[in-house]
């Protein structure tokens, strides 16, 4: 999620759910204000809550393809790789 006062609070927030959050910095992060989540076995879901819209999508080859990304994302994250 992007590096935000409001994202830090709600990180620390999620902690008391077992969810663990990662912050982005960098300017292709700065505008990233949708939810994307990828959950069960073929379900992917993103949200704009700022424009009251959200689809959920169901798939097993997009849900590997988002899984993949978010794997190297964090990946990346951890090794602190993340320069945009």
């Amino acid at each position: 999620m992007p590096q935000t006062a409001e994202n830090k609070a709600l990180a620390n927030k999620m902690k008391a759910y077992l969810v663990t959050s990662k912050m982005l910095t960098g300017k292709a992060f700065a505008d990233f204000d949708i939810e994307i989540k990828i959950y069960g076995k073929t379900k992917i879901g993103i949200v704009s809550y700022s424009e009251d819209l959200g689809v959920i999508i169901e798939s097993k080859k997009i849900f590997n393809g988002f899984k993949a990304i978010f794997e190297g994302m964090w990946e990346m994250v951890n090794n602190e790789k993340v320069i945009l």
